[in-house]
């Protein structure tokens, strides 16, 4: 550092100093500042001091190491983005070749970006930096990529399943990840947090189904390890119950009452009831005699739903004439 003092015409004093130094590489974040500190005439004792905005110098210096490293802040899975960033410890950067498998990537900036990556993108990547000012050292840095996966998951038997009331039915559930995973059946709603777990080692069992059980159900595999790493598969069962006919047989006279409003036939069990009007028509066959008395007889056949209400069938209507 070279100071200087001039005294101008006007009697006030310019000081100069001007510092000279070697800077190095351990001086690439430093800030510099000029301090002058002065007295006025008269107040004596009273230092006062100005300084100087800092400021940084551009240094420039070559490259020894070169970092490679992943961006992601979480475990990579299948279907993320990866980031990759190679960087050396020169400035200003050199330019870099991404490999991976002996093959070259296209990187921008010292920037690797991998859009969803599968499994197969699992591997050793290679960062090579090109420092021409300082070539007789090898700048070269490795990363190794580890992309988490779970396969869809497997259930048998496979579909919708319809069970008689009271029969047992099983399902199977199983898949494969590239880390301990967990396998949990539950119960289907509409809000996943309102779901309840059945099981947790891959098989869901009831021995004996009721109609609270029929829906939907969910098998969903998890990597604790990996945030979000999930799948699932549904599956869904409808409780049936036997078929339970009931056969009534009714012969009635063809009043004109009938003939206009018909027969009404009505059913019920525990489930419920049902009813059905069957109208009556005259069938008067080949005969030329004059029918004075007809009978009417109706069979109606009625089967239980599932659900509990009764489906409505008509087997026969007939009317039979009768003769003088």
């Amino acid at each position: 550092m070279v100071p200087s003092t001039v005294r101008e015409a006007s009697g006030l004093y310019t000081i100069k100093s001007v510092l000279y130094m070697q800077p190095t590489k351990a001086d690439k974040d430093s800030l510099f500042h000029c301090t002058v500190e002065y007295s006025l005439a008269g107040e004596q004792n009273k230092n006062i001091q100005m300084t100087s905005e800092p400021m940084k110098i551009e240094l420039y210096y070559p490259s020894e190491k070169v970092m490679f490293d992943l961006l992601n802040a979480t475990k990579v899975k299948e279907g993320d983005d990866v980031t990759i960033k190679c960087e050396t410890d020169g400035n200003p950067q050199p330019s870099f070749e991404f490999l991976k498998d002996d093959k070259p990537l296209n990187g921008k900036d010292g920037l690797l970006t991998l859009k969803s990556v599968k499994r197969t993108d699992s591997g050793r990547y290679f960062c090579t930096a090109f420092d021409f000012d300082h070539l007789d050292i090898e700048l070269k840095a490795e990363k190794v990529l580890d992309v988490n996966y779970i396969d869809q998951m497997s259930v048998t038997p496979i579909g919708h399943q319809v069970v008689m009331l009271g029969n047992k039915v099983e399902w199977q559930c199983k898949t494969k990840a590239s880390k301990s995973h967990t396998v949990q059946w539950k119960k289907h709603f509409s809000i996943p947090q309102g779901s309840t777990v059945l099981s947790q080692d891959g098989t869901l069992s009831i021995e004996s189904v009721t109609y609270d059980n029929a829906g939907g159900y969910l098998c969903v595999g998890a990597v604790p390890d990996v945030p979000g790493l999930t799948s699932q598969a549904s599956v869904n069962l409808t409780v049936k119950v036997e078929d339970n006919k009931v056969v009534s047989t009714v012969t009635l006279q063809a009043t004109p009452d009938i003939m206009k409003d018909g027969v009404t036939c009505e059913v019920s069990n525990e489930h419920g009831k049902d009813s059905k009007t069957l109208l009556v028509t005259v069938n008067r066959g080949q005969s030329t005699g004059q029918v004075n008395n007809i009978v009417v007889e109706m069979k109606t056949e009625k089967a239980n739903e599932e659900a509990g209400l009764l489906n409505k069938k008509v087997n026969t209507e007939q009317v039979r004439p009768g003769r003088d």
